[in-house]
């Protein structure tokens, strides 16, 4: 599968989901198929790979001190969020607007609690067996690992972009894709320095915790 087809159909399929169907759940139907499918089908059936390879090539093997130093890098992760959310919420959020977007995907009821522990718990996860580990080997097999950890960066930040457009007022939406793309940045070096994806999983989970409960405390 085509290189650029793999990091732009995420972006693609978010903004059908939100800005053409209107419908969160929509979205995460069509978001979560294509990065929990595409790698498996692209790598183990037309590649014709085994997955013990694919184990290996996309970093999915851990240890002991990966595993504490992703609850730590999660764990400053979380508390950054909380405090920048309580000092600049009202620079940050403009909450009726917010609301009113959330509604208008039928972002609302008892589903919500679902597509949340979703967000936490399995979105990072499928995120990261994409982006920094499917994504970043293709990339990687035809780029240097600079070159290759700024273009999943990329992609990993451009879908981003397409939620948080509407939801933050200019030039606010600029501004906040910043930190998206600089944690995407250091997830990918981190992966090509220990060549696992378990620190990026278990603190972007951290981080979608703190995104979380921000949504709880000042949006809900």
């Amino acid at each position: 599968m085509n290189r650029f087809v793999i990091g732009l159909a995420p972006s693609l399929l978010v903004a059908l989901g939100l800005h053409v169907g209107h419908s969160v759940i929509l979205t995460f139907a069509l978001f979560y198929s294509w990065i929990g499918i595409i790698p498996f089908m692209d790598y183990l059936v037309c590649r014709k790979n085994r997955l013990t390879r694919a184990i290996g090539d996309w970093g999915l093997t851990a240890s002991l001190r990966q595993m504490i130093l992703g609850l730590s890098l999660g764990l400053f992760f979380l508390i950054t969020l909380l405090i920048g959310a309580y000092y600049l919420q009202d620079m940050l959020f403009d909450i009726e607007r917010l609301r009113y977007l959330l509604g208008e995907w039928n972002f609302s009821g008892d589903h919500s609690v679902l597509l949340l522990l979703i967000l936490v718990l399995l979105n990072p996860i499928l995120e990261e067996i994409y982006w920094r580990g499917y994504l970043y080997h293709r990339i990687g097999q035809n780029l240097g690992s600079a070159k290759n950890l700024l273009h999943a960066s990329f992609w990993f930040t451009s879908y981003h972009l397409v939620v948080i457009i509407p939801v933050f007022s200019w030039p606010l939406n600029a501004v906040a894709v910043v930190p998206i793309f600089a944690a995407g940045v250091l997830w990918g070096w981190i992966r090509h320095r220990t060549g696992s994806i378990h620190i990026p999983i278990i603190s972007h989970m951290f981080a979608d915790l703190g995104i979380v409960i921000i949504y709880m405390q000042y949006v809900q």
